[in-house]
């Protein structure tokens, strides 16, 4: 990596990288579970689409049709739970 590049990091990031060029391998704290007792800040995807449809309620432009041909044999129970986590994510 350039100089001019590598000087722009901050320390921390500096010396991942030093690890990552030696070879060292390099592990991330654990992610921990956030409680739920009130609710989440939206993330900035999400603070975009909100604000889309404040200026725009009726436009489609974030439903984006698709269609997929699957050949084989269906796993019916396989598809209902993929399909169900799917519906349950915002749950």
């Amino acid at each position: 990596m350039p100089n001019t590049r590598r000087s722009g990091l901050s320390p921390d990031k500096r010396a991942l990288l030093d690890l990552w060029l030696k070879g060292e391998r390099i592990s991330a704290p654990p992610i921990e579970r956030v409680g739920r007792e009130e609710p989440l800040p939206l993330s900035f995807g999400q603070q975009r689409l909100w604000f889309l449809h404040q200026l725009d309620p009726e436009s489609p432009q974030y439903n984006v049709p698709a269609a997929l041909r699957l050949n084989g044999e269906l796993d019916r129970s396989a598809l209902t739970a993929a399909l169900s986590q799917l519906m349950c994510a915002s749950c």
